[in-house]
């Protein structure tokens, strides 16, 4: 069963539109391996297309927790990685570590109460519009990322 750590996000707008993560969120997509989203991350939440507006809510609602996991997963092109989720190891097809993040965010989607049809609604439109969010990363931007969670050393505490 997955689930997210019961503490409330704490953020702090950093510009517009764009939120630094205070304290870590942590996901279990099984129930035995966690991934972690570290202090220090910044996401933009739910970057919601004005076509889905009307079905998909963004900032202050359930799925808060998984837009933020999911946005951590593109960000550092990792679905998995050895202390984060040792069932499934990081693929050389980038192709397929994005549809596994889409995938997890689904799932996180589910966890959270988010109804079967806006859980769907997003799932459908980061498959459609997150290969341009996806294909905008560069070696450098996602080796900066993934710096984030090298250094937080608070991890290493997990199981």
């Amino acid at each position: 069963m997955n689930y997210f750590t019961s503490d409330p996000i704490s953020v702090e707008e950093v510009g517009i539109g764009q939120w630094k993560l205070l304290k870590p969120i942590l996901y279990s997509p099984d129930g035995i391996h966690i991934i972690g989203v570290p202090p220090g991350f910044i996401t933009d939440f739910g970057s919601v297309p004005k076509l889905f507006r009307n079905v998909i809510e963004g900032i202050g609602t359930e799925q808060d927790k998984a837009y933020i996991l999911h946005d951590w997963l593109y960000a550092t092109e990792y679905y998995s990685w050895s202390k984060a989720y040792r069932n499934v190891m990081p693929s050389t097809d980038r192709s397929a570590n994005r549809v596994a993040c889409d995938w997890e965010l689904l799932c996180a989607c589910q966890y959270c109460g988010v109804n079967w049809f806006a859980r769907n609604s997003i799932y459908a439109a980061v498959r459609m519009f997150g290969s341009a969010v996806w294909g905008a990363h560069t070696i450098s931007s996602v080796n900066e990322t993934r710096m984030i969670y090298s250094n937080w050393k608070q991890f290493d505490l997990l199981p």
